[in-house]
This record gives C-alpha cells, sequence and structure tokens, in this order.
C-alpha cells in the first residue's frame, strides 16, 4: 500500500502544476476535447501503477508471502485497488 504513495503523490504534483501554469486552457483554447485531458491522465496513470502492480504481484507471490494465492487474483486485487486509487486522485 505504501508504494502507492509515491505514485499518487507525482500524479497529483503533475496536475497541480498543469493547473498552475493554465496548461489545460491552452489545450482547451487549441482544441481539445475534455474528456480526451481526462483520458490521457487516466491512461498514463494506469500504466505507471500496472508496472508497480506487477512487481508487487511478483514479489508477493513468488516471495513466498501469499505462497497459497493465485497470483491472478493478486493482480486483480492490485488493479482494481489502482483504479479506485487513481479515481481518488484526478476526481
Amino acid at each position: 500500500i505504501l508504494g502507492w504513495i509515491y505514485a499518487v503523490s507525482l500524479l497529483v504534483r503533475e496536475m497541480v502544476y498543469e493547473k498552475q501554469e493554465r496548461l489545460r486552457d491552452v489545450m482547451r483554447i487549441m482544441g481539445l476535447q475534455s474528456w480526451v485531458y481526462w483520458a490521457s491522465w487516466m491512461s498514463s496513470a494506469l500504466i505507471q501503477l500496472t508496472g508497480l502492480v506487477t512487481v508487487m504481484t511478483c514479489i508477493l507471490s513468488f516471495g513466498k508471502v501469499l505462497k497459497y494465492s493465485d497470483p491472478t487474483v493478486i493482480f486483480v486485487f492490485l488493479m482494481l485497488y489502482s483504479l479506485a486509487t487513481i479515481a481518488l486522485a484526478l476526481f
């Protein structure tokens, strides 16, 4: 769980920087639709956290921490947690 703190703090920091510099307004003036903007943030965060989830799944499954659990179930659980974390950070 502590692994997500750093990743989410970087995501929020980048969003705050973009808001301070009014880059979103510039992109909207240039014709960027709102759903494309949010989809880009969602996909960027999802790509970063997928790597983290993969590493965490390998550590938990093959490191004998959760040796009786299926790695697929661990991966799905952590991905759902990541999606909830991204939604909380973005919206």
